[in-house]
């Protein structure tokens, strides 16, 4: 239902950010993982994951400032203050799914996303820190995985937008992206959402086009 034809880059509109050189860099199977966040929550794993070092053994608590995430999302607005503490509320309890294959066979793996999220009233940033079983998926990634600049992806304001990007960066280097109906609902955590193609196509699939094309360096 989404094919990325040709690369195209559209540095000249208006919409798409310079490039930061803060790359999120995951393994394609956390990418197609079932991840149930808000756009909020999204644009926050990615900024704390563009902050990761190539070489880095282990997860140490990170920060991300407030007023960064406003300036760089565009549609994120300044009662991120007062929502600090849902919000770490929201992120300790979230989990993603992960199916896979091994010796042909189905696996479903179940992570928590973080071990920890703190944040101190008047401090202006959230402090986070992935759990360690995190690590295969984050860390020392040397194939299968997918990278993209953070600048291209904060200003997306849809959580369908984000992860249909992610899945689009993951085949850029082929150009297309071949997928079921049935496994882009379960990635978009809308199984039981949009229950005929026509309403999917068109409040998920058309839109996240456009705006992808609009935002980001591909479409």
């Amino acid at each position: 239902p989404c094919d990325a034809p040709e690369r195209h880059r559209f540095s000249n509109r208006k919409m798409v950010r310079e490039p930061s050189g803060e790359m999120v860099v995951k393994a394609n199977r956390m990418t197609q993982a079932k991840m149930p966040l808000s756009k909020v929550e999204h644009r926050i794993v990615g900024m704390l994951i563009s902050q990761l070092e190539k070489g880095d053994d282990d997860f140490d608590l990170q920060k991300v400032y407030i007023r960064d995430l406003v300036e760089r999302s565009d549609s994120v607005s300044q009662d991120l203050y007062g929502r600090a503490e849902e919000i770490c509320d929201s992120l300790i309890d979230k989990s993603i799914k992960v199916r896979s294959m091994e010796d042909g066979k189905r696996v479903y793996d179940a992570y928590n996303l973080m071990s920890r999220c703190r944040y101190k009233e008047g401090s202006g940033y959230i402090e986070a820190k992935f759990n360690e079983e995190m690590r295969p998926l984050l860390l020392q990634l040397k194939k299968r995985f997918t990278m993209y600049d953070v600048n291209h992806f904060l200003p997306l304001s849809s959580s369908y937008s984000m992860r249909i990007y992610e899945l689009l960066k993951m085949r850029e280097s082929i150009s297309i992206l071949r997928i079921t109906v049935e496994e882009l609902r379960a990635i978009l955590a809308i199984e039981d959402s949009y229950e005929y193609f026509s309403h999917l196509e068109h409040h998920v699939i058309k839109k996240a086009q456009e705006e992808i094309k609009e935002k980001t360096d591909i479409h």
